[in-house]
């Protein structure tokens, strides 16, 4: 791995090893301060793919039947979803170097579990947040608004007829 090339830059070559460290990166990083997208993540796939559905469905997305349920059970396409939200999330410039910062220093722990964040998870996390806490020494607060319509345009054809 190049230490000098931003994650961001390697985004579609990452392993799925490296794919899950910065999944956890990221969620780390959303829901730090945030008890109910905290809880999202934890979810079970069942729950989880429910509560995607009704998140979207009020964000105003149309999603098909199952398809919440395919994503969570499809790994491939749970892929996609991931590097989807992810590349939506990099495009702010603050939250990125967080996630990135976040991920550097997971991809030096010596464990490799990173647990179970999956990309209908991480799209879970982020229509369930309103504000994210960037740079937590300066208190450099983030409005998600935007982020999360640029997220939702872009997975958009993952839940549609």
């Amino acid at each position: 791995m190049n230490e000098t090339t931003s994650v961001w830059d390697r985004l579609d070559s990452l392993s799925q090893q490296e794919l899950d460290a910065l999944l956890v990166a990221a969620a780390s990083v959303l829901a730090e301060d945030d008890q109910e997208a905290q809880q999202a993540v934890v979810m079970p796939p069942g729950p989880a793919a429910r509560e995607l559905r009704s998140e979207l469905e009020g964000a105003g997305v149309e999603v098909a039947d199952g398809a919440a349920e395919g994503l969570v059970e499809d790994e491939a396409r749970s892929r996609e979803l991931a590097l989807a939200t992810l590349r939506e999330l990099a495009k702010q410039p603050e939250l990125a170097a967080e996630i990135e910062q976040a991920y550097q220093e997971r991809s030096r722990m010596m464990a490799f579990d990173f647990g179970l964040i999956t990309g209908p998870v991480l799209l879970l996390l982020v229509l369930k947040l309103k504000r994210v806490k960037i740079k937590k020494g300066e208190g450099l607060d983030v409005e998600f608004y935007e982020a999360k319509g640029d997220v939702l345009g872009a997975v958009r054809t993952f839940f549609g007829p």
